[in-house]
């Protein structure tokens, strides 16, 4: 299997373990996709839009589990990212910047 399939199948098995609040499992599924996306390299919009999915997943199961610092800073990233490809409040992607945005005031008020 290539490494961009592998990443693929680890994101959608982390989805479902995180729809059935299997949140550690689910965890390491991100994390080996996080890896992947790092290695293959993440510049063109497609994968940099999958890798900040991947680490906005990576920041529910954290805060689900109780680690509010590494949820924080993945919700940051995804942030940045999303900004970086010019995601807007106005804009088609308005929905999922003011997503993240929403789970960091959450990060600023604890």
């Amino acid at each position: 299997m290539e490494a961009g399939s592998s990443r693929v199948c680890a994101d959608q098995d982390a989805e479902l373990l995180i729809e059935t609040h299997d949140y550690r499992p689910a965890l390491a599924n991100l994390d080996e996709s996080r890896r992947i996306s790092e290695g293959l390299g993440v510049s063109g919009r497609d994968s940099m839009e999958d890798y900040a999915r991947t680490l906005e997943d990576m920041g529910e199961a954290n805060r689900a589990i109780g680690n509010e610092q590494s949820a924080c800073e993945q919700f940051a990233k995804t942030r940045d990212i999303y900004r970086k490809l010019g995601y807007s409040s106005s804009g088609s992607e308005a929905s999922m910047l003011a997503a993240v945005e929403k789970e960091l005031a959450t990060c600023v008020r604890r």
